[in-house]
C-alpha cells in the first residue's frame, strides 16, 4: 500500500514541475523529452542515491548538440534551471538538479567515442562513460589509459 501512495505522490509532484509552456517549447522545437507520465520516467528520474530524491520538470533525451542548445533555450525562456546528466551517479543527486523542478538533459544517447589513429586524439561525446571510452579507444586503435572503476 505505501509504495503505491508514494509513487502517486511522486507523480503529483512531478506534474507540478512540468510547466506547460516549457513542454510546449520542447515539443514545438522537436526536442525529444519525457515527463512523469512516460513509461521510462522511473528509469531516468530515479536518483543513484535514493535518500536524496529530486523531481525534474522534464527530462530531455537529445541526440545532437542542436537539440541540447534548443532545450537550454527553452529552459531559459521559461525560467527553468537546466542540468546535464551524464553518468548520473552523484551521491547528492546533482544530476537531477540538486533540487526539484530542473529540466534535466540526459546525455546517454550522445556517447560516441572516435579515435583518430594518426594523432591519438579521441573525440568523446558528453554521454560517454568510463567503460565506453576505455573500450572505444582500445577497439579503434589498441589504446589504453589509466583509470579506476565507478559504480553503475
Amino acid at each position: 500500500m505505501k509504495p503505491i501512495i508514494l509513487f502517486s505522490l511522486g507523480l503529483l509532484a512531478a506534474s507540478a514541475y512540468a510547466t506547460t509552456p516549457l513542454l510546449t517549447c520542447l515539443s514545438d522545437s522537436s526536442v525529444p523529452f519525457i515527463t512523469a507520465s512516460s513509461p521510462n520516467w522511473p528509469l531516468l528520474a530515479t536518483p543513484f542515491n535514493l535518500r536524496v530524491p529530486f523531481t525534474p520538470a522534464a527530462i530531455v533525451i537529445p541526440i545532437s548538440t542542436s537539440q541540447v542548445a534548443t532545450a537550454i533555450a527553452c529552459g531559459a525562456a521559461h525560467n527553468v534551471k537546466v542540468t546535464p546528466k551524464a553518468g548520473g551517479h552523484s551521491y547528492a543527486s546533482l544530476s537531477l538538479g540538486g533540487e526539484d523542478g530542473h529540466l534535466v538533459i540526459e546525455l546517454n544517447q550522445m556517447a560516441s567515442v572516435n579515435l583518430d589513429v594518426e594523432t591519438g586524439i579521441a573525440r568523446v561525446g558528453p554521454g560517454a562513460r568510463l567503460g565506453d571510452v576505455a573500450v572505444g579507444i582500445y577497439n579503434q586503435g589498441k589504446r589504453a589509459f589509466s583509470h579506476g572503476t565507478c559504480p553503475g
